[in-house]
């Protein structure tokens, strides 16, 4: 049930709640993406560290484009209790012959400073297989009918302004909703152009003309909120954002729609930047796609400088530079000034050292190890575009149990297990990882069985250690999507023999 206090011109109420016990939330976060930037991809070249295009940083004049055109004030509040139940649990300890220990080596982050408040409590069961818990109590910002108007020329449309998709986020972290060439609006009267925001948890977008329903898989922000903390639970989740107008009825056109996934881990440290993909020890052909993400800051285009703000850089086989100290741009220091969070590089063949590393809208180096992220990759002609390995042990390797083990992928989202059911011709295809101890791989199609044998990795961890007999044992790689169904395809499946001493 969920309780949605509006202040405008009407007003929505329903019963009152039975009195809920809401956990101490997690410590909040923010992640962030240039909200018109998005989708942007830069191609790169890059022979032995050569001839290398890059990005044109925008003008300080546009830096200010992603940022939301509402104007917004702290006064109402919004109290939201929302609810979703998980049905998919894998627990961190798994035994082969003795034990494993499970070593999570997604990056994830978190940060403070937000405005609202959301949590997620009781539970109702999704149509997949994970789960959302979502309690809403938020200090929300408010604007009025006649708040700043956009130029005619501007193409409206909403996004979410953090977390960016596919980001990894805390289990409570800071949503933020902007919008272009709207006015974002209180609910009451209801104005061309004009209209207030809705978050929609694991579940369809409303059709246009249908009034969105205030339950517990659709949050109302009829305040006029753009920012709330949402609390989500382990696993993947797909947020779709929907603009209604002033009676909450959902608008026609992709312009009042957005979508993105995130991936829900418990413990994660404040702020972090971190290659999507590919995974550290991937091998990949000399094209190679690239996907960057941040958490608890905000991507922007290069210009201004904010705090808590900047944008990316790819340093190809050279060290960071010095915090404070402006990155050079050149054939080793790629600059991604629009804001971008995707590219493709075009390596020569041999090993390769991928830093990731995050600036200022002056392309400033910022001080601090969550601003870095440092990856290897192996360029092979003929490689797969797309392919999860074991990067560690080879095969054929003699070994000394525990066995550790390192899982990696090229050109494929690694995620928790959840909502989000990718498909192998997705524009984004990806899933989590499972290891087959000494049995086949599982036909595709077919639900990946949890025992001895087959090991989940639910949680998108990469890094495991295996307690295994002494012999010859045979180690198989099996990608599964959100619901623990395996995908079809070679891509998704490796293999390799080891010998325990």
């Amino acid at each position: 049930m969920i309780v949605v206090g509006i202040v405008s011109a009407c007003s929505i109420s329903t019963p009152e709640p039975s009195p809920v016990a809401i956990p101490t939330p997690a410590p909040r976060v923010t992640f962030a993406l240039a909200g018109n930037t998005a989708d942007q991809s830069t191609v790169v070249a890059i022979a032995a560290a050569t001839e290398v295009p890059t990005d044109t940083p925008l003008p300080t004049e546009t830096a200010t484009a992603a940022a939301p055109t509402d104007t917004t004030t702290p006064e109402a509040t919004v109290t939201v209790e929302a609810t979703a139940s998980n049905t998919q649990t894998v627990s961190d300890t798994q035994t082969v012959s003795d034990t494993q220990t499970l070593s999570d080596t997604q990056t994830v982050s978190e940060t403070a400073g937000v405005t609202n408040t959301a949590g997620i409590g009781a539970s109702a069961p999704l149509t997949t297989t994970e789960a959302v818990t979502t309690t809403t109590v938020a200090t929300v910002a408010t604007t009025t009918a006649t708040s700043t108007a956009v130029a005619s020329e501007t193409q409206p449309h909403v996004f979410f302004r953090q977390p960016s998709n596919n980001a990894t986020v805390p289990l409570t972290s800071t949503v933020i909703m902007s919008a272009t060439g709207l006015t974002i609006a209180p609910a009451g009267e209801v104005v061309e152009g004009a209209g207030h925001f809705h978050i929609l948890v694991d579940t369809d977008f409303v059709e246009p003309g249908v009034v969105i329903p205030k339950d517990e898989q659709h949050l109302h922000f009829g305040d006029g909120a753009t920012q709330a903390e949402v609390g989500l639970t382990a696993g993947s989740h797909i947020l779709r954002l929907q603009l209604a107008d002033g009676a909450h009825t959902a608008l026609a056109g992709d312009q009042y729609r957005a979508e993105i996934v995130v991936g829900a881990v418990d413990g994660a440290p404040e702020q972090a930047v971190h290659f999507v993909m590919p995974r550290d020890g991937a091998v990949t052909p000399p094209q190679v796609d690239v996907e960057m993400a941040a958490a608890g800051l905000v991507v922007e285009p290069a210009g201004a400088v904010s705090e808590g703000a900047g944008h990316f850089h790819i340093l190809v086989d050279t060290d960071f530079v010095e915090p404070g100290v402006v990155i050079p741009k050149d054939e080793q220091h790629l600059h991604f000034g629009s804001g971008q969070l995707t590219t493709t590089l075009e390596l020569a063949p041999g090993e390769h050292t991928l830093r990731l590393q995050f600036a200022d809208g002056a392309h400033m180096a910022l001080a601090g190890e969550q601003y870095r992220d440092t990856i290897k990759i192996n360029v092979v002609d003929g490689a797969p575009a797309r392919q999860v390995q074991f990067a560690a042990p080879l095969n054929g390797a003699e070994v000394s149990s525990p066995v550790a083990i390192q899982m990696t992928a090229a050109g494929l989202i690694v995620e928790p297990a959840g909502a989000v059911l990718r498909a192998e011709d997705d524009a984004q295809p990806g899933g989590h990882m499972h290891i087959l101890v000494d049995a086949d791989f599982v036909p595709p199609g077919e639900v990946i069985p949890k025992d001895e044998q087959h090991l989940h990795f639910g949680a998108g961890q990469l890094q495991t250690e295996l307690e295994l007999t002494s012999g010859v044992h045979i180690l198989r790689l099996q990608m599964a999507n959100g619901a623990h169904i395996a995908l079809d395809g070679q891509q998704y499946r490796d293999e390799i023999s080891i010998t325990v001493k």
